[in-house]
């Protein structure tokens, strides 16, 4: 199984040191030819401030932005693997997700975006450059939320197959510990991912409004998918070696702590057994990467149900 180093690769993505505005430029004192009045006075004289922003300042902003914009149409498209532009496209299941490749593009994103945030020079441009650079600290932090979702997907097909193989307890908890770094590691990310305002999408191209909201909620639903499906593993490796010991205490002549631990086990597996089942029958908005999954848990589940209530009964 994969496993990841980003942050050194995250950090000058997300420091959030970035160039100033362009200043105003200083305007010279008027001066008055010596011998000649002025004939205005102080009633009439204008008050307005002089447009001192040249057409050519702008049209330089706009070329900056639309490179901004480029770049980060690129970097979507590189995360969605170089086949569309559609976020969505990439899931908790793709196996060939480049996070490298997308964090390298985001770097160009960066150093444009900060060109264009000193070109700006008008209200409404400043306000695209913003709304880039959040868009930037979306996708950033979502190439690295997506990269551990894929980890625990991974982690959750070898939990599983560990425990139907019958592996020893201590294999299959070092991948139920992979399961639960990507659920731990991935938070911070989600957390940072939920908080950009989707308006922000409003004024880029890159990213549509619509896009962005489903995408987000791909990331919250395949992560409360991803925490489920910990917990139901997790309680299925307990019970299977609760099992065991019930067999040890019959093996043992002591029926009667045999039949209370297979009891116990049984109470416990039935209902992660109806956790998953409601999880199988309404499964989350967009959170498809894990539905194979569920099913083949849920069957290990009741399979080891059924063992505990067989042990119960041979054991009562």
């Amino acid at each position: 199984m994969k496993r990841r180093a980003l942050l050194a690769a995250l950090a000058p993505l997300t420091a959030g040191c970035f160039g100033a505005t362009r200043a105003e430029t200083d305007q010279p004192p008027a001066t008055e030819t010596p011998g000649q009045q002025s004939t205005e006075t102080p009633d009439t004289q204008s008050t307005a401030t002089p447009d001192t922003t040249g057409s050519a300042d702008r049209e330089e902003a706009v070329g900056k932005i639309d490179t901004a914009q480029d770049r980060l149409r690129e970097a979507v498209y590189i995360y969605a693997g170089g086949v569309s532009s559609e976020l969505l496209d990439v899931s908790a299941a793709t196996e060939e997700f480049d996070d490298r490749s997308v964090l390298l593009k985001l770097s160009d994103v960066q150093t444009a975006i900060n060109e264009a945030e000193r070109a700006a020079v008008t209200a409404e441009q400043k306000e695209t450059v913003e709304s880039l650079r959040e868009m930037h600290r979306f996708l950033t932090r979502a190439t690295d939320l997506q990269a551990w979702l894929i980890e625990g997907h991974e982690a959750v097909a070898d939990t599983y197959d560990a425990i139907d193989d019958g592996d020893d307890g201590d294999t299959v908890k070092a991948e139920l510990d992979a399961v639960e770094q990507a659920v731990d590691k991935a938070g911070d990310p989600l957390e940072a991912v939920t908080a950009v305002e989707s308006g922000a999408a409003d004024s880029t191209d890159a990213i549509s409004t619509t896009e962005f909201e489903r995408k987000v909620t791909q990331f919250e639903n395949e992560m409360d998918v991803l925490d489920q499906l910990h917990g139901s593993l997790s309680t299925i490796q307990a019970e299977r070696e609760e099992l065991d010991a019930a067999r040890a205490k019959a093996d043992n002549g002591d029926y009667y702590s045999a039949e209370q631990a297979a009891e116990r086990a049984a109470d416990s597996l039935d209902e992660t057994v109806e956790t998953l089942e409601t999880l199988d029958e309404d499964p989350p908005e967009h959170a498809g990467a894990f539905n194979y999954q569920i099913e083949d848990v849920l069957a290990l589940a009741r399979d080891y149900a059924a063992e505990a209530d067989d042990l119960q009964n041979r054991y009562g």
